[in-house]
């Protein structure tokens, strides 16, 4: 994303004023802003400064789309290296089933990295994944270290 501005002369066509360019969900975008009716290519002109506020604007509500749709793939899709049967449909978080020695399977909701814990607990027995998720996230899973957690031990 990026506001580049053409004075007279370095554009190859002639143009004149700023170029907004943006690129995310796809998609690229760019818009233009005119400034060949100022009398002066400085912001002394009311022309050439309300154009370039509004290229600028205009790059600020893309940075703002663009961030907005990093966010919604967040926290509604896997990382890529999630495996499939791992996958809770959100970045960070994973599901699996663990056992112990010889002690029965017990469900797992893990958070952060968990190559860093030295112990996985399970959640509480009868609680299904969905209300772990929920308790974990609203703070009432518990911090194994360097940014790991476990959902419900």
């Amino acid at each position: 994303m990026a506001v580049t501005y053409y004075g007279p002369g370095e554009h190859p066509v002639g143009f004149i004023g700023f170029r907004v360019t943006a690129g995310f969900n796809g998609d690229f975008h760019q818009r233009y802003f005119s400034t060949s009716a100022a009398a002066q290519q400085a912001d002394e002109d009311v022309i050439f400064l309300s154009r370039r506020l509004e290229a600028e604007l205009q790059d600020l509500e893309w940075r703002r789309d663009s961030l907005q749709y990093r966010y919604q793939r967040f926290v509604s899709e896997d990382h890529s290296n999630t495996l499939p049967e791992r996958g809770v449909g959100v970045h960070g978080i994973t599901a699996a089933f663990v056992r112990r020695g010889r002690g029965a399977l017990a469900s797992l909701l893990q958070g952060g990295q968990v190559s860093s814990c030295n112990s996985l607990s399970p959640i509480i027995k009868g609680i299904s994944i969905l209300q772990a998720f929920l308790r974990g996230v609203g703070g009432g899973g518990r911090v194994l270290g360097r940014g790991a957690w476990s959902a419900f031990c």
